[in-house]
């Protein structure tokens, strides 16, 4: 996974091991995308765990804020949601969500061509 494209270059959640808690904080409160940023969050936890305090919030409120806000950057709602437990016993609610929002959503399995669904179908 992506962790961040800076003048840095392209890292990876790897990286995020071998960097400093002040590098990690840096990251997290930077401009730096919101994979990175949760990725160095869920790092932090691993460290210190969900309840630690940065800028007096833990990082589980503020990786639960982060879940709520994030509409387009699936990487870091996906790493939100795994790292807050989230689960959908059916994903028919959240198609329905998306596909009555108008937006787009693409259907797929790797190597071969995606579905676009753009409105209900009959």
């Amino acid at each position: 996974a992506v962790v961040y494209n800076a003048e840095y270059g392209c890292k990876l959640r790897a990286d995020c091991e071998a960097m400093t808690d002040e590098k990690l904080l840096e990251v997290a409160n930077s401009d730096h995308t919101s994979a990175a940023k949760i990725l160095a969050l869920i790092e932090m936890a691993g460290r210190h765990g969900a309840e630690y305090n940065i800028n007096r919030e833990t990082i589980q409120e503020l990786v639960e804020h982060y879940y709520r806000i994030i509409e387009t950057d699936w990487l870091a709602l996906r790493c939100c949601a795994g790292f807050l437990g989230k689960t959908v016993d059916s994903l028919a609610p959240s198609v329905s969500t998306v596909i009555v929002s108008g937006r787009t959503l693409s259907l797929g399995v790797f190597g071969h061509p995606e579905v676009l669904i753009k409105e209900p179908m009959h």
